[in-house]
């Protein structure tokens, strides 16, 4: 049981149900919750029972028209004739000198971003209240749309093709940064999975890798083991081996990890702590960050 709870007990002349209200644990959001049947299991007494029913219906409808409220204040504010004010940017501006211009746009900027600032906060006060109350249907799509206030919205954009086919050079040139991305012509130089964001706050660049586990290295490590001695064999029959994506990229993928070390060593001693010195942050299942600053 939190203070709120308590408080309102002692409040409503009722504090001698403050140890049953904390034996099971009424806290603020399950008071709100609470319907006639846990009541009258929670009080077994007529006069208390029907006394905190009473305070309760009264603390439920001062929440309602709280947020009824706050929802008022939020909304655009109109002129005495009812009719939303016009947006003085909607004015002709012909006659206005450049620099008085500028100067209105700057005053509006300012306008908007507070009157914005204004709503989340008018919005957060509904959100608290809401939190005490019911989880209806309604309570619900107002906590969602209040809390994608604060979320940037994001585009997300997948780029697919075989190895070499030039994904990374085409990312790259989207995002105006030509050595951004490992790229060239010669193998491939990027055979994982990568996520390429948009910084607006600072001129850092920053990499996140995040590593597979072990065990998964190692499952992974059998399966491209196994397409090499696969591809191999396919060589020694046919002697052409320029159409085999799998076997390139699997080769391309040790060699990048181990050099060519990995052609004379077993799984097991590929596996061995030994092999990853230089990334340590994979042993220990933790992301590594680099940052670079333009």
């Amino acid at each position: 049981m939190d203070d709120f709870v308590c408080d309102k007990l002692k409040e409503w002349g009722l504090a001698e149900l403050i140890k049953t209200f904390r034996d099971e644990d009424i806290d603020s959001e399950v008071l709100y919750d609470l319907k006639d049947g846990d009541i009258d299991k929670l009080i077994p007494k007529m006069g208390p029972r029907l006394k905190f029913k009473k305070r309760l219906n009264q603390l439920k409808a001062q929440q309602k028209e709280e947020v009824a409220h706050e929802m008022t204040e939020v909304l655009p504010s109109t002129s005495d004739t009812g009719k939303r004010r016009r947006d003085p940017r909607c004015e002709s501006s012909k006659e206005t000198p450049a620099v008085k211009r500028q100067r209105e746009t700057n005053s509006s900027a300012e306008t908007e971003a507070r009157i914005f600032n204004d709503v989340k906060n008018k919005m957060g006060k509904i959100l608290a209240i809401l939190n005490n109350q019911n989880d209806t249907n309604l309570n619900t799509f107002l906590k969602t749309k209040i809390r994608n206030l604060e979320t940037e919205k994001k585009e997300l954009v997948g780029v697919f093709g075989k190895t070499g086919a030039g994904k990374t050079s085409l990312i790259n040139a989207v995002i105006e940064e030509k050595e951004l991305l490992p790229s060239g012509n010669t193998k491939a130089c990027t055979s994982v999975m990568i996520k390429v964001e948009a910084n607006r706050h600072n001129e850092i660049y920053e990499a996140v890798v995040e590593f597979i586990s072990p065990e998964e290295w190692e499952d992974e490590m059998g399966s491209l083991l196994r397409t090499i001695e696969k591809g191999d064999q396919e060589m020694d029959n046919n002697d052409d081996d320029d159409d085999n994506d799998d076997y390139h990229e699997a080769v391309d993928k040790l060699s990048a990890l181990y050099d060519e070390e990995w052609k004379e060593r077993s799984c097991e001693q590929l596996m061995e702590p030994k092999c990853f010195k230089e990334i340590s942050e994979f042993l220990r299942s933790e992301q590594k960050t680099l940052t670079f600053i333009s």
